[in-house]
């Protein structure tokens, strides 16, 4: 953006609060909605301003992170990615010794399945079947050959549209890759923060695997008027960059065409 737009598009989101405010004691008047479902209405509207919020600290939070572990890596000459299989303990044992870690353990993480969790405190690691069985939780269909199998999903329609989109997917597994995003393609991807408007405003459709009605991809979807489905589970695992997809915002369904 040049000076002068940036300067417009300042003034619309420091006038969109008061402009929000503005719509919604209309749609109370117009509704005579009483004044408990109006007390609803803005706890709800609070309650998606703080998920948001935690959204972006957590974001800002990870940026940082990410900047000291670039200076890590450097200091104890390794590559960012192998400090990202640090611990938050290994981490800042490696920044006061200047030491790394050993490459049998390294490699152990980097060449096979491997969990972390934290229970008070302490990291446990896990490898082998162990490790399986925690990530079986999170891989959703068990088997690739199940997924390919699968060409149509169905999920919660959040932002209707007025006819079926059919466009190019792109995946985005994080909003780091938001850049690769164009014009008028269908964004599908596990879930959207704040950090994903840009790639969202580009969006022909915005298909997530998870979500509900006030999710923040519901929410940011209704507001620029875009068609949206979420909680369709699969969709990051079965389709891929380039595919052809069908988005049905009015009965829930997702079909791939090629």
């Amino acid at each position: 953006l040049s000076k002068n737009e940036a300067k417009i598009k300042l003034t619309q989101i420091n006038k969109y609060p008061q402009s929000t405010k503005n719509r919604k004691a209309e749609i109370i008047k117009k509704f005579k909605l009483p004044k408990n479902i109006a007390k609803l209405a803005s706890v709800l509207s609070f309650s998606i301003w703080m998920q948001d919020h935690r959204k972006g600290v957590a974001w800002r939070s990870s940026e940082i992170a990410t900047q000291f572990s670039k200076h890590l890596a450097k200091k104890i000459g390794v590559s960012l990615n192998e400090i990202l299989h640090y611990s938050a303990d290994e981490w800042r044992h490696s920044f006061i010794t200047e030491k790394k870690l050993s490459d049998k353990i390294f490699n152990s993480r980097k060449n096979k399945l491997y969990t972390m969790y934290s229970r008070r405190g302490f990291y446990t690691f896990l490898t082998g079947k162990a490790a399986e069985r925690i990530a079986k939780h999170f891989k959703g269909l068990k088997k690739t050959d199940e997924r390919k199998k699968l060409s149509l999903l169905s999920g919660t329609v959040v932002s209707k549209g007025s006819k079926i989109i059919r466009g190019t997917v792109r995946i985005l597994t994080s909003a780091r890759d938001s850049s690769k995003m164009k014009p008028e393609e269908i964004l599908v991807t596990a879930m959207t923060s704040p950090d994903f408007i840009n790639a969202m405003r580009l969006a022909k459709a915005i298909v997530t695997d998870v979500g509900g009605l006030m999710s923040h991809a519901a929410v940011i979807s209704r507001e620029l008027g875009i068609p949206c489905i979420v909680n369709t589970k699969y969709a990051t695992k079965i389709f891929k960059d380039g595919d052809i997809i069908e988005v049905d915002a009015n009965k829930g369904l997702v079909k791939k065409l090629n």
